[in-house]
């Protein structure tokens, strides 16, 4: 099946690589979107949850459910994050009721398999694919390194959008609004606070739009949700001066760095392994081959703020955008906007850079009612729409 599709991954704590090959980190806390249809009900959603690391902030991968049209809701998640002695034990729901692996889904369209070290989520009818490697660590617990494969086929003529980015061939519309707005990004500051206010933005705020089940599950949601938070500005702070040894091991790769930090030797090595893994996948299904210096490679974290407008704080309000099909009914709500007070603040960074990103950074000032337009990507066959926002705030110094 090579060449048939685009990969996007979240891995560690966790690293983003979306479908068309953009890097940044996510350090989201609650059921995040991490893909979905503006048009259909399809729909991803992840769990990021805290972990047991000696940095606080660090987040992780403990769960993932998939919706699909006229299908089972498929629900995979840990148990207990923390139950390292129990052997990490996973709990498989269908349609909110536990499940056996053994019995999978009951549903032949959806194919749910337990391999030793990972979980296979599988559609025949579609391609569709989600797999979940295992990761135990005595730092961090248990986690999963998520990948998600869809074929060019696969509802070519709808909006994608989420943490994994819009699968059109084009990196440069991977940040975007809720609805779909492009977000013009600057080309660095892909770690830290900077990446982190983007992609709160995918925190889901109401339980009603979780579609992870609470009604047998040991924790709320409140206990799980907790993405007004500030960014923690620790994290910058340990990996700015990181033992030798884990620079050595790393080779430079500050995701590694940041692991090895926040957890210890075996965990960066962990993570070279798991990025190696994730690659392969990748290349094994779309026939591109990602490498890791595409990785971002700073994490500027103490950087001068500007400020966001409440008034453009993420909500789901339906797009101007021309659609084949109307939107659903009721889209996710995302964070509220009557809470600006505790929305932290975007930086922007005086990195130099030799990338084709654009160099401006992501402002959230209104600036007119973007217009539609088709996207670059001419990318087999797909015919995604996307919407520009441009951004102007000021010189800063570049």
């Amino acid at each position: 099946n090579n060449g048939g599709g685009n990969t996007g991954s979240s891995t560690g704590d966790p690293h983003i690589t979306t479908f068309d090959g953009f890097a940044y980190d996510c350090q989201a806390r609650g059921d995040v979107v991490l893909a979905r249809s503006l048009n259909s009900t399809f729909q991803i959603q992840g769990r990021y949850s805290a972990a047991g690391t000696r940095v606080s902030g660090v987040t992780l991968t403990t769960g993932v459910v998939v919706k699909e049209e006229g299908l089972p809701l498929v629900q995979v998640s840990f148990s207990n994050p923390a139950s390292i002695s129990e052997g990490c034990p996973v709990d498989f729901l269908v349609d909110g009721v536990q499940a056996s692996f053994e019995d999978g889904s009951g549903n032949p369209d959806v194919l749910v398999s337990d391999q030793t070290n990972q979980i296979i989520i599988s559609y025949p009818q579609t391609g569709v694919e989600v797999v979940l490697r295992k990761w135990v660590s005595g730092s961090f617990g248990c986690s999963f390194s998520t990948s998600v494969f869809l074929p060019y086929s696969y509802r070519g003529d709808e909006q994608i959008v989420g943490i994994l980015g819009s699968p059109n061939g084009d990196t440069q519309d991977d940040w975007m609004e809720v609805d779909g707005t492009t977000i013009i990004r600057s080309a660095g500051g892909l770690r830290g606070e900077y990446a982190y206010n983007y992609c709160v933005r995918w925190c889901i705020s109401n339980q009603s739009d979780s579609l992870f089940d609470y009604t047998n599950s040991n924790d709320s949601f409140d206990d799980i949700e907790d993405c007004l938070l500030p960014f923690n500005d620790e994290i910058g702070n340990v990996i700015a001066n990181p033992p030798p040894g884990i620079v050595e091991l790393c080779g430079g790769n500050e995701a590694c760095i940041l692991d090895g930090v926040a957890g210890d030797a075996q965990d960066a090595a962990n993570y070279l392994q798991g990025e190696q893994e994730i690659m392969q996948y990748r290349e094994d299904r779309t026939g591109i081959s990602l490498s890791p210096s595409m990785k971002p490679s700073v994490y500027a974290s103490h950087e001068p703020s500007v400020s966001i407008n409440p008034s453009s704080l993420p909500t789901s309000v339906p797009s101007s955008k021309p659609s084949r099909s109307s939107r659903p009914s009721q889209a996710p709500s995302m964070k509220p906007s009557n809470n600006p007070s505790n929305i932290p603040s975007i930086s922007p960074t005086n990195e130099p850079t030799t990338s084709s990103l654009p160099t401006k950074l992501p402002s959230f000032e209104p600036s007119g009612m973007p217009s539609a337009m088709p996207s670059s990507s001419g990318k087999k066959g797909k015919n995604h729409v996307s919407r520009l926002r441009q951004v102007n705030v000021g010189d800063n110094g570049n």
